[in-house]
């Protein structure tokens, strides 16, 4: 395929000019990813998606040391595409990719849990201590600058400065584990494979994720799905729901209900509405 093989050499190009931890590179791999998806090769497009956003991830945490929240957002929202991408591909695989899946409820921890909370949480403790704080500042001022000769291709990197500044950081994030109470606990990041293990036998985890629908092009319709963690089974299962307009009809009338009105909307509907939704 023409295509594949142009998309091979761009890749290697990349690799060798900017790494394997940039974000043009993990755009290069979900472009990559499309056209596995395109021709029917969707182990290879969840293998190269999962790899993109190992990448992309890693970035956003990062970023979360250094960038203001506006930044932060502003740098989630470029990301947002692959991440209903993955969806997606996980409905149409339909729970034959244990890849695509993990990588799917992975996304629904970081996205939903640390960076709504933990990032607030770790500021909250760096502002706690003037010492602290100013140790938070100095690590926040040492990973912009690594991010900003990352992102210089590496034949232009300082590779001394990098590995110094690459030192530094890990030195003072290190202290800041030892010295600060709860900054490891806020800054670490939890798999599904860990919500598996304290799960009881009676016990389920689901994540609920909303998604724009790719077929792998973007298309008009939206979807309701979720990630499903039992007790029993080792792996997450994907459960697709509905679509956004079923949503909105089984709803009408609700958009200004009172508590009550809902509550009655669940129980005794005529037409079984809220058993629908359930």
């Amino acid at each position: 395929d023409i295509a594949e093989l142009y998309y091979q050499k761009v890749k290697d190009i990349y690799l060798k000019e900017l790494g394997d931890h940039h974000q043009d590179y993990s755009l290069l791999l979900i472009n990559l990813s499309t056209l596995y998806w395109q021709t029917q090769r969707d182990s290879l497009a969840a293998s190269l998606l999962v790899e993109a956003f190992g990448i992309q991830n890693d970035l956003l945490i990062e970023g979360t040391q250094y960038l203001s929240e506006q930044e932060l957002l502003n740098y989630y929202k470029t990301i947002v595409e692959g991440q209903d991408m993955a969806y997606s591909l996980a409905r149409k695989m339909n729970n034959t990719s244990s890849e695509i899946n993990g990588l799917c409820y992975n996304n629904c921890l970081l996205y939903k849990g640390f960076l709504l909370t933990s990032v607030n949480q770790v500021k909250r403790l760096a502002l706690s201590d003037s010492t602290a704080f100013n140790k938070y500042k100095t690590l926040s001022d040492l990973r912009r600058a690594l991010v900003q000769e990352y992102s210089k291709g590496i034949s232009e990197q300082n590779n001394r400065y990098v590995s110094s500044l690459e030192n530094e950081i890990n030195l003072l994030d290190k202290d800041l584990v030892r010295t600060v109470s709860g900054y490891e606990k806020a800054m670490r990041q939890v798999t599904w494979q860990q919500v598996h293990q304290q799960l009881k036998p009676d016990e389920t985890a689901i994540e609920f994720v909303r998604y724009r629908f790719y077929n792998p092009e973007p298309t008009d319709s939206v979807f309701y799905g979720a990630f499903v963690l039992t007790y029993n089974n080792a792996k997450p299962q994907f459960v697709s729901l509905f679509d956004e307009n079923e949503l909105k009809a089984l709803t009408n009338g609700l958009t200004s209900a009172t508590d009550e009105k809902i509550d009655l909307f669940y129980e005794f509907h005529p037409d079984g509405k809220g058993q629908s939704l359930y």
